[in-house]
């Protein structure tokens, strides 16, 4: 599976994905950073994405990330734009 362009996936084709061995999955956003999912609700029922727990690819992506974010990686694609800190005021000035 490649991501080279916009595509339209169908709850068929995640199901498809989600029973392959190995298969994996992840949400991302501000405050989740990568969230590994473990499962899908179809119908109420619980199928397990790949084994159903965090796979290597999603673990490795999540480590990149936050270390980015900390600073203890280089940013060699320049996604990160340094915000200089408001000076402190002291009460009543």
């Amino acid at each position: 599976f490649s991501i080279d362009e916009p595509a339209t996936l169908t709850v068929d084709d995640l199901i498809e994905w989600a029973r392959r061995p190995g298969a994996e999955a992840a949400l991302s956003g501000t405050a989740a950073v990568l969230a590994p999912v473990g499962g899908l609700v179809v119908d109420g029922a619980h199928l397990p994405v790949g084994g159903g727990v965090p796979g290597p690819a999603t673990l490795r992506l999540r480590t990149a990330l936050t270390d980015l974010h900390a600073g203890t990686a280089e940013d060699t694609h320049r996604w990160l734009t340094s915000v200089p800190a408001a000076p402190v005021q002291s009460p009543g000035s």
